[in-house]
């Protein structure tokens, strides 16, 4: 009885914890994702291009996706699918800031359900996969950075 009610409580915890996370996390995305998009940009136009399709991409995940999957128990599911296309956009499409974006938002889906009693597995999963897109997308730049310097 207490064990069930320890983890019940541990799930509401952690899923108001992201929910408070959320969206200062999806501005930081954007911020981040907008600004090397800023630096690396070819032209005026294409640096436009790219951060209004981040500003539209970040609203509609931190502002409908994550809060709609964060009234669930486990939203491990929506997160790993998140997870799997950030990851898969690194190198193709890292230029886009999409798999900053997703990576984010499946973390903090991931995190909210890590410890639900049903798809704990699919959250965590969507946790680390959605952090490990993260940590991809973040090195391309500081490996572009590091050779464009020609440092290391």
């Amino acid at each position: 009885m207490t064990t069930t009610t320890e983890i019940t409580g541990s799930t509401t915890v952690d899923r108001e914890r992201a929910h408070r996370a959320a969206t200062p996390l999806g501005i930081a995305a954007f911020v981040i994702a907008g600004g090397l998009s800023l630096q690396g940009a070819d032209s005026v136009q294409e640096a436009i291009v790219e951060v209004v399709l981040q500003l539209l991409v970040a609203a509609i995940l931190f502002g409908v996706v994550v809060p709609h999957g964060l009234r669930h128990d486990s939203a491990g599911g929506r997160g790993l699918a998140m997870g799997i296309a950030a990851l898969l956009l690194v190198v193709p499409a890292f230029w886009s800031g999409l798999p900053l974006l997703l990576g984010m938002a499946a973390a903090v889906l991931g995190y909210a359900g890590k410890r639900a009693p049903a798809r704990a597995g699919l959250a965590t999963a969507s946790l680390v996969i959605g952090l490990l897109a993260v940590v991809a997308y973040l090195a391309i730049y500081l490996g572009d950075y590091l050779h464009v310097h020609g440092i290391g």
